[in-house]
């Protein structure tokens, strides 16, 4: 419940920006229509994660997914420089498809497989907070900062942020996709002390 009114709001933004967005491009998309257009893509991402995720891997779901998401953000900011009315919307919904699939569900399960049972309620209650900290900082910071700097910069810095997620994901993420979790942690816990040794 918490949830779902905490994401009210910038989910009500995205969708009204993007509503602007298209008209201002020749496409008629309400808010209305944009919301449910994004609540279709997102369930639809969510439901497919759940058949991928152990087929596909984590750490490539989650690397594709950062990178899906970047590009989309880049093509949102460009969107007043294109003359082509599907853009906003093929945008919109490739970076909720991309998010739903990778960066949406997947966090939550690594850190059941990557925090070791002694850390893990610390260190899951930790990062819920630190997410939703975030959630309330980007929220509630979207409308000022397009309005000091401007959608298109806003889209970009984003942008820029996923594509660094995408980076760390694939230079720092372990993949655990098929592995216990007595297996990971002597993986993890043999890099770190060849790292030590160094």
């Amino acid at each position: 419940m918490l949830q779902g009114v905490a994401l009210a709001k910038p989910t009500l933004i995205l969708c009204a920006s993007i509503a602007a967005s298209t008209s201002s491009s020749g496409v008629q998309l309400s808010p209305f229509a944009a919301t449910v257009l994004v609540g279709a893509v997102q369930v639809a991402a969510s439901v497919l994660a759940c058949f991928i995720v152990d087929r596909v891997g984590r750490r490539p779901l989650l690397g594709w997914s950062a990178l899906a998401m970047s590009l989309s953000l880049a093509v949102m900011a460009a969107i007043p420089t294109t003359s082509n009315p599907a853009f906003p919307v093929v945008a919109l919904c490739t970076y909720i498809f991309a998010f739903s699939v990778g960066f949406g569900p997947l966090p939550w399960l690594l850190m059941a497989e990557l925090l070791p049972p002694a850390a893990r309620r610390t260190g899951t209650s930790a990062a819920i907070a630190v997410n939703w900290l975030l959630v309330f900082a980007v929220t509630n910071g979207f409308p000022g900062t397009v309005s000091a700097i401007g959608l298109m910069y806003v889209y970009l810095i984003l942008a820029l942020i996923c594509g660094i997620a995408a980076l760390c994901v694939w230079w720092l993420l372990p993949e655990t996709r098929g592995r216990s979790m007595t297996q990971i942690h002597q993986e993890m816990a043999t890099a770190r002390r060849s790292q030590l040794a160094r």
